[in-house]
């Protein structure tokens, strides 16, 4: 496909073998040009080999943590389902589109985990984030964003959805950009809200590990004044 060589592999036995049988043999996924440029390979889901390893041990961690909390995932679910219970009714019987409304309750969910709220079903920013999130998705699977993956030099310099694509993504990391400063404003070590904390914290118990002795003294001194 395009200068990347491809191997499929087809029926239940061998998908078997290869991804369960023979899974940390296969840990490797190919580098995709429009990933790359989004991620820049890294986070849970375009991180490879020994950093998704990292990644996807410390998720499972902070994850199996909160459902040890004051509110287990299941009881979070229940709340949005309530919500999203009453955004229907207020409809009251008229036809609607129901997508954008579910897609707040499972964004909501995965929101409370990473924000420590969820967001208002008529928040505008948030509603506005959405939107450019189903629109990047949907342009994923178009014929120039394809074309991308296969011929990246190329196909970079020409209009087209891929185009949208970054502009998109844009404005989706400003807006998380904007909640991440919020958290580190107000960041308290020895408190855990939700997956933000966590992370910074792992971020600086790495930091304060990689220091020299003389370069934690300082810190402890700085502190103290």
């Amino acid at each position: 496909m395009g200068s990347a060589s491809c191997v499929f592999v087809n029926g239940i036995r061998m998908v078997k073998e290869v991804l369960v049988n023979q899974g940390e043999n296969f840990l490797d996924r190919p580098e995709m040009p429009l990933a790359g440029e989004l991620f820049s390979n890294r986070g849970l889901l375009s991180s490879n080999g020994h950093l998704w390893k990292q990644q996807r041990r410390f998720t499972l961690s902070t994850l199996r943590n909160f459902s040890l909390g004051k509110k287990s995932l299941e009881e979070r679910i229940q709340e949005e389902r309530r919500y999203l219970v009453d955004a229907f009714g207020d409809e009251q019987g008229s036809p609607f589109d129901p997508h954008f409304k579910i897609n707040n309750a499972v964004s909501n969910i995965i929101c409370s985990v990473t924000f420590g709220n969820p967001f208002n079903y008529h928040d505008a920013d948030f509603q506005k984030l959405l939107r450019l999130l189903d629109e990047t998705v949907d342009l994923h699977g178009a014929i120039m964003s394809q074309l991308y993956n296969a011929f990246p030099s190329i196909i970079k310099f020409l209009p087209g959805p891929h185009q949208t694509i970054f502009k998109n993504w844009r404005l989706m990391r400003n807006f998380m950009k904007e909640r991440i400063d919020k958290h580190k404003e107000i960041w308290n070590p020895s408190e855990s809200r939700d997956f933000i904390d966590c992370y910074l914290q792992e971020i600086a118990k790495f930091s304060t590990a990689e220091q020299t002795p003389l370069q934690r003294g300082l810190e402890i001194q700085r502190d103290e004044k």
